[in-house]
């Protein structure tokens, strides 16, 4: 979860490939400001499926708050 700006990720972030999609995920972690909280030991790759769940700030509104997920298992 982290404080980010008010952009469409599908639009900014070029995730067309595997490689891309990887900096991606590996810019996620770069987000490191006071009101974020991250898993430190989570490993992400290009494999993983993640879910974003995105709303405003309501004293920011250039800003938006993300929560992130990656799915760990399916039934």
């Amino acid at each position: 979860a982290y404080e980010y700006y008010d952009r469409n990720l599908l639009l900014f972030h070029d995730i067309s490939t595997d490689e891309k999609y990887q900096r991606y995920l590996d810019s996620i972690f770069e987000n490191d400001g006071w009101n974020s909280i991250f898993d430190e030991e989570a490993e992400l790759d290009a494999e993983d499926r993640i879910i974003t769940l995105s709303t405003c700030v309501g004293s920011k509104p250039d800003k938006r708050f993300l929560v992130q997920a990656v799915l760990t298992a399916e039934s």
